[in-house]
């Protein structure tokens, strides 16, 4: 929905999009760029190369941008200095106790009760009287307040806890959860998880929530005082901010390590929000002291020594540190020869990317238009430099006897050759392109976007594909990631489950992750190199726009453009046409957005479309 035109412009953005945005139009400058969690930036994952990338490319545009680095947890803000941009960085740091958390830790594994950690003395007190508590839903349930969060680390254990919480709970009597229930449940399934936590007063939040769910449930759990617990993953370290009073920490790891100092903070700092403690009608001082409850049970590591981990993490004596991994900040340690590697790799997509943002720069440079094409979308997975030979041979080959992709099939199987044939070693990301099956399978996905097919219906396509399979092999295995529980070899991960062994209900929960999950890798993967391929004129334009957008139709992709799923659109333009004014051309749209949402509302449509609604426009 960028137009180069518009001026002033705001954009919130994350790093990838920016990197898009930038690429999209070469003259694009900012003249102040806000990084939020800056910590991260810290860190040596793909995502935080990025980020340091495009801070690089912001400077190169504008050098006189300013930068501003918001985050509570450096210690030295040098740290946060490009090794490719310059900038001054002066520190504006508060050094205070005004909200002072009070941690406690119950270790139900070994009937060791309550104990209460000084983070001040850094010691442990035994709490008098402390109950007998076998699990971990116990411990939550007694010491639970109005309003409480649950963080745990994988999205099968938020799932599995909150249905172990909410059989531990009554049912409760509300007219708003019965329409929140029905919503949910016409907008994805009745057979749905979520609707069995939400009669109990619980929900859950994890990045396998589809979208518009999520966005749905924050919404409940802010203004709905019957649901009192939120069970979620790292999902909330991202900025979400909900009305949590108290926590309760039931694993101490984050994705395959453990929580840093850093998250822990972070995500400890998610309850009594100054917002909720200062509210003008319902704040209270009280929240100034919120209280945090780390439980020692089914679910954290067996080898977690928990007490160790409190005292890294909340004792308030502790000497801070910062460990810069990303090679593209200039305090990292490049004395390991595979940082340095990481750095040279790093260092050439960035100077392909953008011409001029590394210095007396030497190393390799693009030389075919597939390769200058595969830079420019951000193609990092592969050593782009040393296979862009046999791609572009590939190209020419393909452009001189066939005709441009219009089907899903052709276009899977062009991706294989050109990305999977022509690289020696196949990136973990693009496994399933090497495997027939699997190409089969996302071109049956690619044809469903290209029908506009509502969520609930995808989800029933998936079951239904699940059953059909089974019927052809009694012992049928499904490919269901994190979410698995066999394994195809004696150490291998656990990212199946046999068909025959699950319910209709519990194939049609998995069915509601995996289309998340699987919409997710075709956005983020898959169609990475799409844009590839339809930069290289490889793909027909009307085929193109419905595998993007699932549509070829311009008012439709202009709503899209705009932040609105496919069914949204779809239904605006069918049902409330006359509330929207459009301009394609520059995809704007204009609309008096509470007199459509009260016709929606009048209509009586799902209230999670009517939210999305309100939210995009």
């Amino acid at each position: 929905m960028y137009n180069a035109a518009d001026a002033p412009c705001l954009a919130v953005l994350t790093q990838e999009r920016l990197l898009r945005l930038f690429k999209k139009d070469a003259n694009l400058a900012f003249d102040c760029v806000v990084v939020d969690e800056a910590h991260e930036l810290l860190e040596d994952d793909g995502r935080n190369l990025t980020l340091a990338g495009v801070i690089a490319v912001a400077k190169k545009r504008n050098p006189n941008v300013a930068f501003k680095f918001l985050t509570p947890f450096i210690h030295e803000a040098k740290n946060l200095q490009s090794r490719y941009a310059t900038y001054e960085i002066a520190p504006f740091k508060v050094s205070e106790y005004v909200k002072t958390e009070k941690y406690f830790l119950y270790d139900v594994r070994n009937r060791g009760g309550l104990r209460f950690y000084d983070q001040f003395l850094n010691d442990f007190i035994v709490a008098p009287d402390s109950p007998t508590l076998d699990r971990d839903e116990q411990v939550v349930v007694k010491y639970a307040t109005a309003k409480n969060l649950v963080y745990l680390n994988k999205p099968k254990d938020v799932e599995n806890f909150a249905l172990t919480l909410a059989a531990a709970l009554p049912e409760i009597d509300s007219p708003t959860l019965d329409v929140a229930i029905q919503n949910i449940a016409d907008y994805l399934s009745p057979e749905y998880h979520l609707l069995t936590c939400l009669r109990k007063g619980v929900v859950y939040h994890h990045g396998s929530v589809p979208d518009a769910v999520r966005s749905y449930v924050e919404k409940l759990y802010r203004n709905e005082a019957a649901i009192r617990y939120v069970v979620c993953s790292s999902t909330l370290l991202s900025g979400v901010n909900l009305p949590a009073k108290r926590m309760f920490i039931l694993d101490n790891r984050r994705g395959l390590g453990r929580l840093t100092r850093a998250s822990f903070k972070n995500l400890v700092g998610r309850v009594c929000r100054f917002n909720e403690i200062f509210h003008r009608e319902t704040g209270t001082l009280k929240l100034l002291t919120p209280q945090i409850y780390l439980v020692a049970g089914r679910y954290l590591a067996q080898n977690a020594n928990v007490e160790n981990f409190l005292k890294e993490s909340a004792n308030v004596q502790k000497k801070e540190r910062d460990d810069v991994k990303n090679v593209l900040l200039s305090q990292s340690d490049l004395s390991d020869k595979k940082q340095r590697n990481v750095l040279r790799a790093a260092s050439e997509f960035l100077e392909n990317y953008e011409t001029g943002v590394v210095p007396h720069y030497a190393d390799r440079r693009a030389q075919t238009p597939v390769g200058k094409i595969c830079v420019a979308n951000g193609v990092v997975e592969i050593d782009v430099f040393a296979c862009e030979a046999k791609m572009q041979a590939f190209v020419d080959a393909y452009k001189s006897k066939s005709p441009k992709i219009s089907d899903a099939d052709k276009l899977l199987n062009v991706l294989s050759r050109l990305f999977v044939q022509n690289t020696e070693k196949i990136p973990k990301r693009w496994t399933p392109l090497s495997n027939e099956s699997a190409r089969r399978f996302y071109a049956m996905l690619f044809d469903w976007r290209g029908k506009r097919l509502s969520y609930s219906e995808m989800v029933e396509r998936f079951v239904k594909y699940w059953l059909d399979e089974l019927r052809k092999d009694a012992g049928k295995l499904i490919y269901v990631g994190k979410w698995g529980e066999i394994s195809l070899t004696e150490n291998g991960p656990l990212n199946w489950v046999r068909v025959r062994e699950k319910t209709r209900r519990q194939l049609t929960n998995l069915a509601i992750v995996r289309v998340k999950e699987e919409q997710d890798y075709v956005d983020n993967t898959l169609l990475k190199l799409v844009e590839v391929l339809h930069k290289l004129d490889l793909l027909d334009a009307s085929f193109y726009s419905r595998i993007k957008y699932g549509t070829d139709d311009e008012g439709t992709i202009c709503l899209i453009k705009n932040g609105l799923s496919s069914s949204a659109a779809s239904l605006l333009l069918k049902k409330y046409r006359a509330y929207l004014t459009l301009d394609v051309a520059e995809s704007r749209v204009v609309c008096d957005v509470e007199s459509l949402v009260a016709a929606m509302t009048a209509q009586r449509e799902n209230q999670i479309v009517i939210d999305e609604v309100w939210n995009c426009l």
